[in-house]
């Protein structure tokens, strides 16, 4: 019995590592993608990647300075707090901006789905208005 359930866990394993590498059902080879060596994730940064910049903008009242602790979480330190929120800002754009994105789909989903369904509802209630005045009668043609 544990050689028969093991055959079958392997015969499964080649089939997807085969159709995830090749075009048989799917238009692109998927598995070449999420290859850690060449796909997606070789984009990744370096862990000894150094962020170390001197950047100039002309908004800044005083002097800011950020330093980066082991994993990479930003700790900005300014003399004035509108530089502090800017710079803030500037560094989640550089390195979130994907969320960033991702949240503004998210939100835009939710409104949609949201009047959406007040939509509906109100078309019902117009509806049922309309029904109403039908079976009694006096409905506007």
């Amino acid at each position: 019995m544990k050689i028969l359930a093991f055959s079958i866990t392997a015969l499964a394993t080649i089939i997807i590592i085969v159709i995830l590498n090749t075009t048989l059902l799917l238009p692109a080879p998927i598995g070449k993608l999420l290859s850690p060596q060449h796909g997606l994730w070789q984009n990744a940064e370096p862990v000894d990647k150094n962020f170390s910049e001197s950047l100039v903008f002309t908004g800044l009242k005083g002097k800011v300075n950020v330093y980066f602790d082991e994993r990479l979480v930003p700790h900005v330190f300014a003399e004035q707090e509108n530089d502090a929120w800017f710079v803030q800002g500037y560094l989640h754009a550089k390195f979130r901006l994907w969320q960033m994105e991702l949240q503004t789909f998210a939100e835009h989903y939710l409104d949609k789905k949201i009047v959406r369904e007040r939509w509906n509802e109100w078309l019902e209630f117009e509806r049922n208005i309309m029904l109403n005045l039908d079976v009694r009668g006096d409905r506007i043609h």
